[in-house]
Parts: structure tokens; C-alpha cells; sequence
């Protein structure tokens, strides 16, 4: 060989050792930045890592000034620049999604804070993450410890109050809708620290730790009070509007789904699926009741309660539920510590049904599936009407656990990507609960009786109404009140449920996620089963496997890996 040849060789060689390392460094650089960003992020939201189980952080809340604000969102944007200079074809399949991933929730974040400025105007920003009642509901430590925790927070709380009225104070566009969402949530707060909180740590003993609490709960209570107060001063000269707009509205499916769908196209795709369960309803009932109207169909379906208690019924409720996605290889179950089915504490009343679990930080996986029961202090007619009925609470039981949020929350544990198992999306989750629905009755659940399906196509008439008054409020200028009659039309709700959900569409545009998450989950599995002639169990089981991630993301890469 010349000495030409022998120095060409020479450096293809080194020049492909040169790649293989730049790219495996690359491979490693990308993961070593997620773990940056996911520690750095933390540290900005002690309050969200506390939420997943990361409880170094107990007691603490973000900083919710204008400063601390201001300084996330240039944080966040720093961030998508550092994401975006990393080249797709230096990471493998599995990072190139969590980049894709990571850009959906930089940009959300992006679009709440800044976009529509949701820390400075709607209280549902800060709901879930300031709630009070995480550090009795979730039974991760000893009571006791919780209790100290539960003080650092009252603290934390004083200093994030005032903050949030600061932001309230200096934003012009402060409707009255989104005064009446604060006043809920706050209101809301101090009254569970006045009554419930106390009854919640009343097993504590230690008197020093009684004297800490009594002092900051009464501080926070007077803070919070205080907020209300001047909420209450704005209501007279509060504008009534609400939208965000049609760009806006655009820019968010965007952001937060990766969906570019132009809005005629959207409301086509809300309307045909209300059609659909309307036509399938009026089907059922004539099946049901042959010489009865639709709408003593559903009275008599909704009175059909259980015959034992609503905690018992949902709990035979929960083995056989289980046992029939075994028996039909609807999804196969990873394994999980420990499922309760639990009465509902008093300060968690307002709440018909809910499921806690553990966070992916968590040693062990345990959930808890719970129930409110009606107040001891109504008549026995209310107490009647309140408790759901047997088909009503089979379907929550469905949505909530088997094989709804809490199978879907023991794969969200076990992914990954960091970014797949902390960072929640909207729409994949209640898109999987709401579909899971009526994938179950088509599976053969309640072996197909129409009073099973009238129950099953109340839940989806809701949630497609909630889909087509999201787009209409914020778009197209529908008001309230013509939002509660869509309501009162389509979903048969009665008059106060009616209007609780339309005030719901005023600062939750979001709440298009159910409906329409189940469309895109509907058609992939249609389209992927179709293609890769594999069955049910198989779909359900890579589905969840991609954790918090956008249904179009997961429809990509499925649809490309069938």
C-alpha cells in the first residue's frame, strides 16, 4: 500500500471513531441535559416536584411574582433554544421523541404564562399545585411529618398569595369570570384550612407543632381573605368577556397537541361525534323502553341505584373490572403495590369520585379509588339523588381505574423518559380515560344492555358538548348562557349542572381534551390494528407505553413502527 492510500486510510478510520464517539457523546449529552433540565425545573417548581414524589421539596412553593414569572418564561425559552440545537440524527429513536416531547411542554408553558397570561389572570393556573389538601390526602409519610410539612407550606402560602394579588392587581383584562374562579379557589382554600385541615391532623399530639400550625393557618386564612376582599371590590367594573380568540385558540391546539387543524375543521370533527352518541342514545333507549320518551329513559337509568354502599358497590366493582380486561386480553396489567377503594375525607366532599395515586418518585405504586358519600345531614331524598347510579358509577369506576387513569398512571411510572413520567398532558390522559369508556362497553361490558349504554353515552354527550362550547365561547363569541342551553339540549344535564360546566369553558378552553382525545385514540387503533393485524391488548399496551405524550406524537411513531 503507498503511503497516499495508507494516510487515506488512516483517516477514514479515525474519522469514523471520530463519529461513533461524537454521536455516542451526543447520546449521552442529551440525557445529561433532560436530567439538568428536570433538577433546574424542580428547584423553579418545588411545589410540582412535591406533587410526583420528589418530597425534598415538601413545604415549598414557586415564585409567582412578576419577576419570578417573567424570569421562567426567559428560563423556558433558553431552554427550547438549547433543546433545538440538538440534531435528530445524532440521538436514537427514544430521545428523538422525548426532544419532540420536551419542545410540546416548553412550549405549553410558554403559551400559559405568557401567551394568555394565566399566573395573571385565571386562577385554575394554580389550583392543583397550591392545593392544601395533598399533604392529608396522599398518606406517603406519617402523619405527623406531613403535619410539619403541611406548616412550611401555610408559610410558603402567605408569601404566593400576596404574589397572586399583586398579578391580579396590575392586569387590565381581569373578566369577571376569571374574578369568580379565584374567589372559588381561594374561597375554597380557606375554608378547607379553617374547618377541614384541623379535623384532617386532629390525630397529631405534639402541642408545639399544634401552636405552629394554629398560628400560620389563621395568618394564611387573614392573607387569602384579604385577596378575596379585593376580588370581591372589582366585580362592578369587571368586563364580562372571557375569549382568548381564534389565533390564540389555534396556537394553543398547537402547542399543547401538536395539532395544526384549522377551527371549521374542528368544529366539523366536535359535531359529528355529538351526532354520533346522540343517534346511539336514542337507539339505546328505544332497546331500554320501547313506549318510553329519551328522557324517562334516562330518569329511570339514573334511578337505578346500588344496592349496597356506593364504596362496597365500586369495590366488587373494581375485581370484576380487572378481571374482565384479563379474561378479554384487553390490556395486559403491570404490577402495582396496593389498590384501595376508600370514603372520601370531609375536606375532599365536593368531590363525587376521585383516584389518587403514587407519583413516579414514589417507592411504591398505590392508588386510591375514592368515594363521597351523600351528608348525613340532608333528607333522604337528597341523600338518594346524590349517590350516582349503578351503571353511572361502573362507567367512573372505568374512567378512574380499571382501565382508566390508574392502569394509565402505572405505565406513566414506569417510562423512561423523564419527560414522558412527569410532565402530565391534558389531553392523553383524560383522552384514555374518556375512551376507555366505550371501549369497555364494546368489549362486551354490561353484556351489551341498553341501560348500560345510556349510562356510557351521558358521559360522552357531556364531554362532546364541553369539545364544541370550547371552540364556540372562545372563537365564535357564544356566551354562557347560550353555552348552559347547549348543556341542558345535548348533554341533559339539569339546570345547575348546566351551568357549572359552561363556567367551566370560560378559563378551561383545555376541556376539548376528552372528547377529542378519544377521536385521535379511536382512529389510530382503528388505523394501527387494521395495518399491523395485531390485536386489542397489543394496541392498548404500546399506546400506554409512551407515557405523557401527545396522541399525535404517538400516532407518528406507531403508525411508522407497526
Amino acid at each position: 500500500m503507498n503511503r497516499k492510500i495508507f494516510s487515506l486510510a488512516i483517516f477514514f478510520i479515525t474519522f469514523l471513531i471520530s463519529v461513533s464517539s461524537c454521536t455516542k457523546e451526543t447520546n449521552n449529552n442529551w440525557d445529561s441535559f433532560v436530567n439538568d433540565f428536570v433538577e433546574a425545573y424542580f428547584k423553579q417548581n418545588p411545589d410540582q416536584a412535591v406533587l410526583i414524589g420528589r418530597h425534598e421539596y415538601d413545604g415549598q412553593i414557586a415564585d409567582y411574582s412578576d419577576q419570578g414569572i417573567r424570569k421562567r418564561i426567559d428560563w423556558f425559552k433558553n431552554q427550547k433554544e438549547l433543546a433545538q440545537q440538538f440534531n435528530d440524527s445524532n440521538l436514537d429513536k427514544a430521545q428523538r421523541i422525548e426532544k419532540q416531547n420536551l419542545l410540546r411542554v416548553l412550549d405549553e408553558n410558554i403559551f400559559k404564562m405568557e401567551t394568555v397570561r394565566w399566573p395573571y389572570r385565571n386562577a385554575d393556573y394554580y389550583s392543583w399545585v397550591l392545593d392544601p389538601s395533598f399533604y392529608l390526602v396522599n398518606d406517603y409519610a406519617p402523619l405527623e411529618q406531613r403535619m410539619n410539612s403541611y406548616v412550611r407550606y401555610l408559610q410558603s402560602m402567605q408569601t404566593a398569595t400576596e404574589q397572586i394579588h399583586n398579578n391580579f392587581k396590575n392586569e387590565p383584562y381581569l373578566s369577571q369570570y376569571y374574578i369568580k374562579i379565584a374567589r372559588v379557589v381561594f374561597d375554597g382554600y380557606a375554608e378547607f384550612m379553617k374547618t377541614d385541615a384541623p379535623k384532617g391532623f386532629e390525630n397529631v399530639k405534639d402541642e408545639k407543632l399544634w401552636q405552629d400550625f394554629t398560628r400560620e393557618n389563621e395568618k394564611t386564612i387573614t392573607t387569602i381573605n384579604n385577596f378575596v376582599k379585593w376580588l370581591d371590590a372589582q366585580v362592578p367594573n369587571s368586563p364580562d368577556s372571557f375569549a382568548i380568540g381564534s389565533e390564540k385558540y389555534s396556537q394553543m391546539l398547537y402547542a399543547t397537541e401538536r395539532v395544526n387543524i384549522p377551527l371549521p375543521e374542528l368544529t366539523r370533527i366536535a359535531e359529528e361525534d355529538l351526532e354520533r352518541n346522540l343517534s346511539a342514545l336514542k337507539i339505546a333507549s328505544k332497546k331500554f323502553a320501547p313506549d318510553k320518551t329519551l328522557e324517562e329513559c334516562i330518569k329511570i337509568v339514573q334511578g337505578d341505584k346500588p344496592k349496597q354502599s356506593p364504596i362496597d358497590e365500586a369495590q366488587l366493582q373494581l375485581s370484576l373490572l380487572e378481571k374482565f380486561l384479563i379474561e378479554k386480553n384487553i390490556v395486559t396489567i403491570p404490577g402495582y403495590t396496593n389498590l384501595f377503594v376508600r370514603r372520601s375525607s370531609p375536606f375532599m366532599s365536593s368531590f363525587g369520585a376521585y383516584t389518587t395515586n403514587s407519583g413516579p418518585y414514589d417507592k411504591d405504586m398505590v392508588g386510591i379509588y375514592y368515594i363521597t358519600p351523600p351528608d348525613t345531614n340532608w333528607t333522604k331524598e337528597e341523600r338518594e339523588k346524590y349517590i350516582m347510579s349503578r351503571n353511572e358509577l361502573l362507567f367512573t369506576s372505568v374512567h378512574e381505574v380499571w382501565p382508566g387513569h390508574f392502569l394509565q398512571s402505572i405505565f406513566i411510572n414506569k417510562n423512561k423518559s423523564l419527560i414522558s413520567k412527569i410532565f402530565w398532558h391534558y389531553t392523553a390522559s383524560e383522552g384514555w380515560a374518556h375512551y376507555t369508556e366505550e371501549m369497555m362497553y364494546e368489549e362486551g361490558l354490561g353484556n351489551y344492555s341498553p341501560d348500560y349504554e345510556i349510562a356510557m353515552r351521558l358521559w360522552g354527550l357531556t364531554r362532546n358538548v364541553r369539545f364544541l362550547v370550547s371552540i364556540k365561547m372562545h372563537t365564535e363569541g357564544m356566551t354562557v348562557q347560550e353555552a348552559t342551553q347547549m348543556f341542558l339540549k345535548y348533554a341533559y344535564k339539569d339546570e345547575a349542572g348546566a351551568r357549572q360546566e359552561a363556567f367551566r369553558g370560560t378559563f378551561d378552553p383545555q376541556y376539548y381534551s376528552y372528547t377529542l382525545g378519544k377521536i385521535f385514540i379511536r382512529d389510530l387503533k382503528n388505523k394501527w390494528m387494521a395495518q399491523s393485524g395485531k390485536d386489542l391488548n397489543e394496541f392498548h399496551s404500546k399506546f400506554l407505553s409512551y407515557g405523557n405524550l401527545p396522541i399525535t406524537l404517538i400516532e407518528k411513531d406507531m403508525m411508522e413502527t407497526k
